[in-house]
């Protein structure tokens, strides 16, 4: 495996186990703290860890795309599958991020976690993509 691969495999992981971590803050209780807490912790996870590896997959993708010119159709389903779960992915993070604004408001948290945990609709996606590139296209 080439070195752009492993990156990009090892930057899909980190994100991976993210997604799990920030899933168990979402999970937790929904009492005024535990949802303070989650707003908290949520929003810098996002904006220290997340975000930026969203961007290297986005890159390292890009690139891998670029070499494999002409694309199959195979690639554009993974593709495809993968810019849907990124971009459920960054909705999630832009209402982490404006749920920041309101923590004294109860109603709000409760909203917006509501909203947060739709954004689970992009897993089969991500799901798809991962098991695309790995069975197909990682040699």
């Amino acid at each position: 495996m080439d070195p752009l691969h492993l990156v990009h495999l090892v930057l899909i992981g980190l994100w991976g186990g993210l997604v799990l971590a920030e899933s168990v803050i979402e999970l937790g209780g929904s009492d005024e703290g535990m949802l303070r807490a989650a707003a908290r912790l949520h929003y810098w996870t996002d904006l220290l860890f997340e975000v930026p590896i969203l961007l290297g997959v986005l890159v390292t993708g890009a690139w891998l795309s670029a070499r494999s010119w002409p694309l199959t159709q195979l690639h554009y389903i993974k593709i495809g599958a993968a810019l849907i779960a990124i971009a459920g992915n960054l909705y999630a993070a832009a209402l982490v991020i404006a749920r920041r604004r309101h923590l004294d408001d109860l109603a709000a948290l409760r909203v917006y976690r509501r909203r947060i945990r739709r954004t689970g609709a992009a897993l089969p996606f991500a799901l798809l993509a991962l098991y695309l590139g790995l069975r197909y296209f990682v040699h």
